[in-house]
């Protein structure tokens, strides 16, 4: 009886020793699957959209920026691809911490809405805005620049605050704050995010030409980041 007990016991120690063991090796592998399961949700395959290819493209050495013919040129030139600023991020202070993102052409991407429209001109003070910068639509001073908010971009968590909308604003390149222009126009560096389904360097290229066919000194660098 006692070495049927004893038995037992080291077999009890066997599966403890193993289950741990098992535990330990899945752990990583199933935070690994939420981490990852998060980011789709919040900023690949939720409302934003998915896109199969995403590439920057970075123009520099302009002698003259003008914001309103480069939006004009990629709304023009590319025909299957969302073009838009990464988050540029200031601080405004009545509301704190704000990612503005500028839109190049609104044909195949626009922030999902809780409330409201989406912007329908590429030549007005028109705005989409995330529920932490205002929970209404309407007029909207912000870097003493008066916009009017179409739409209110998030997704409907209620009360949770992890939306990556809440402190966005997307707004058309021409109609960046003053404040934001004179910064991209002192650096005269620009630099663009292209997404697509489809492979869009043919795009990218005429997009390119086009632009340096009126400044010729500009450089473009353009990286494929489908492995970031």
């Amino acid at each position: 009886m006692r070495q049927i007990l004893k038995d037992i016991l080291a077999s009890k120690k066997i599966f403890i020793i193993l289950f741990i063991g098992f535990v330990l090796t899945t752990l990583p592998f199933l935070i690994a699957l939420s981490t990852q399961s998060y980011y789709d949700e919040h900023f690949y395959h939720s409302k934003n959209g998915y896109f199969k290819n995403y590439y920057s493209v970075t123009l520099t050495n302009f002698k003259q920026l003008d914001l309103l013919e480069v939006q004009k040129i990629a709304d023009a030139n590319f025909d299957h691809a969302s073009v838009i600023t990464g988050d540029i991020t200031t601080t405004v202070p009545e509301i704190g911490q704000v990612q503005i993102v500028g839109l190049l052409n609104h044909k195949h991407w626009s922030p999902p809405l809780i409330e409201g429209t989406n912007i329908d001109s590429n030549e007005s003070n028109e705005i989409i805005v995330g529920r932490l910068i205002s929970n209404h639509v309407g007029a909207l001073t912000l870097m003493n620049k008066q916009y009017t908010i179409k739409g209110i971009a998030g997704k409907d968590l209620g009360d949770e605050l992890i939306n990556v909308y809440n402190y966005k604003m997307y707004v058309y390149l021409n109609e960046l704050p003053d404040s934001i222009k004179q910064d991209i126009m002192k650096q005269k560096v620009l630099q663009l995010i292209v997404r697509s389904n489809q492979n869009p360097e043919t795009e990218i290229n005429h997009f390119i030409n086009e632009i340096t066919q009126n400044n010729v000194e500009v450089q473009a660098e353009i990286v494929n980041e489908n492995e970031n």
